[in-house]
This record gives C-alpha cells, sequence and structure tokens, in this order.
C-alpha cells in the first residue's frame, strides 16, 4: 500500500493550500493532457485542480513527478495568516 502524504494544515503564522491549478496554468496544460501524461485518472486529476483532494500518495506524486515534473512543493503552497 502506497504512504499517504498530506501536507500539515496548520502551523505557526500559516497554512498550506493546493495549487495545483495555478501550476497548470504556469505550465499551460489542461486537465486532459495531465491526466494522459501522468497515465492518472480524469477524475484523479480533476480533484486535485479543484481543490477537492486532502493529500496524495507517492505513487500519484511520483506519476506527476514523471509525467509533469511537479514536485511536491509545486502542487501545495505556502500561506501566511
Amino acid at each position: 500500500m502506497a504512504k499517504k502524504i498530506i501536507p500539515p494544515t496548520q502551523s505557526e503564522g500559516g497554512h498550506y493550500i493546493l495549487a495545483f491549478r495555478e501550476f497548470l496554468k504556469v505550465r499551460e496544460l489542461n486537465r486532459n493532457q495531465v491526466a494522459k501524461m501522468c497515465d492518472l485518472s480524469y477524475p484523479t486529476i480533476n480533484n486535485l485542480y479543484n481543490g477537492r483532494q486532502k493529500g496524495l500518495d507517492t505513487k500519484t506524486l511520483a506519476k506527476l513527478r514523471n509525467g509533469i515534473g511537479a514536485m511536491l512543493t509545486d502542487i501545495w503552497k505556502w500561506v501566511k495568516e
């Protein structure tokens, strides 16, 4: 079973938010392209895109990294409170 990676929800002075939509916009990729490039299902990519994904397993992160070069720090961003 793949290990689930969930960023911390709160810390002193801020928290992480899912920034997958912004990542795809910068890379000029759409959800269909990413699903095909990463060999992931469209619903998985759509959940990431719409911020409904609470965490990633290591398999999904590896597919994102290999398919579009996304790292964990690219997908979540730190927001100061």
